[in-house]
Formats: C-alpha cells, structure tokens, sequence
C-alpha cells in the first residue's frame, strides 16, 4: 500500500509540474473518490473522419496498418501487450495501426469496427459499417512529447475516411489529462461520459452514462449495455 501512495503522488507531481496546481488537485481527488467508493471515470471521444484536421507530417514519419507478425517486438515489450494476445485479436477481426519513424517503429494502437469495452462500465457495439474505435494506443518512450499520438489519431482517422468509415471512437479516463489533450488536438471531441461507482453502505454499484455534447444525437452507436464486470484486457 505505501509503494502504491508513493507511486501515486508521483504520478500527481509530475501532472503538477506539467499542468500546475489545478490538475493536481483534480487528480488527487479523482483519487480520493477512487479509493473511497470505487469511482472511475471515463469520456468517449468522437472524430467525425471526413472533417478531421489533415496531419502536418514531420520528415521520415509514416503510419500503416500491419500485420501482426511485423509489429515490432521492442515496442511492444513497453506496453502489457503480448503476441499470443495480438493473435488473439487479429483473429476476431482486429486490425493494427503503426507509426515508423526512419525506419523504427515508435507507435502503436489497434483498432476494430466492431465493439469496445469502458473497463466496468459499458459494453459498445458499432454498426460495422460507419463507426470504429480505436484503443491500446501507446507512443515509443523515446518519442514522447513529440506529437507522435495525435498524428497517428489524424493519420487512422484519414485512411478511415477514405474506407467509409464516417465516426472514430476512443475513450480516456478522467484523469489522463495528456492524452485528452492530445486527441482534442486531433480533432476529437468528448460526446459521453461513463462512470461507476459503489453506493456508500451497499453492496452494489451504479453506473451512469450522461452525454456531453450534442455530437452525441449524430454520431450514436448500435447499442449500449452494462458491463459490470472489471476486465481491463477486454477494453480493446
């Protein structure tokens, strides 16, 4: 437990330092709810694909979709990631977006037209055929603070609108504040939030889902249901 509470104000420190005293206070309290009454929250982002801002590309980046055999071990060794999971996912229709910097691979994320998870929270299925989600997303330690990931978010949601693909999903936990800023650099927009937590005194949990935006009403989704168990490596 103490290992844990450092590891924490760690993490709060380095926000502070990154995005001063007012994140660190809204993160230290997310916190707080967390540990108290199992509060987790999450923002669905949408991008719709034909409207999305065009990359300004940095010489030698590219990004491609790849087969699970030349995603680059190295890269995924920083991530919880492993072979016989992305085998797993390829199977059931996953596809893998990658970007390759001279010749190094430095991002990585996957993707699917299908569903996605909000970790105890929600289960969400696309139509299939207009929507798709994207998860997993993970820049190279090396490459960090370069705009790597909102580039990647732009590039995905180019080569989607070109596929048909009308609406990009993901979803960030509340208090992620880097990557929420940096998939609104890309051009998306929060349009849900989910949420969980126990009701003090019982055993049971209640859920929420409360749209935020009125994008909300263009962009919905096939179905939404509950997902109440926690199974964080279902997200993807």
């Amino acid at each position: 437990m103490r290992e844990r509470l450092l590891a924490k104000w760690g993490t709060a420190w380095r926000v502070q330092q990154l995005f001063g005293w007012g994140e660190f206070f809204r993160s230290s309290g997310l916190y707080l709810l967390q540990m108290s009454v199992g509060y987790r929250a999450a923002l669905v982002f949408a991008l719709p694909t034909a409207t999305g801002p065009a990359p300004v590309m940095p010489p030698g980046l590219i990004f491609a979709f790849v087969e699970p055999e030349r995603i680059d071990r190295m890269l995924l060794g920083e991530t919880a990631w492993t072979m016989e999971l992305i085998q797993k996912k390829a199977s059931q229709g996953r596809r893998f977006f990658v970007g390759i910097q001279d010749g190094r691979q430095c991002y990585f994320s996957v993707m699917n037209c299908r569903d996605f998870v909000i970790g105890g929270r929600f289960h969400v299925r696309l139509d299939g055929n207009t929507q798709a989600y994207v998860g997993g997303c993970h820049t190279a330690a090396s490459h960090r603070g370069q705009g790597v990931y909102p580039l990647a978010l732009q590039c995905l949601g180019q080569r989607l609108a070109a596929e048909g693909e009308r609406w990009l999903f993901l979803h960030i936990e509340v208090e992620n504040e880097s990557s929420m800023r940096g998939v609104r650099k890309a051009g998306f927009r929060p349009v849900a939030r989910a949420s969980v937590f126990r009701v003090l005194g019982l055993h049971r949990r209640n859920w929420r889902l409360l749209p935020v935006d009125e994008a909300w009403q263009t962009c919905g989704v096939k179905q939404w249901g509950l997902e109440p168990d926690w199974d964080e490596s279902a997200e993807q």
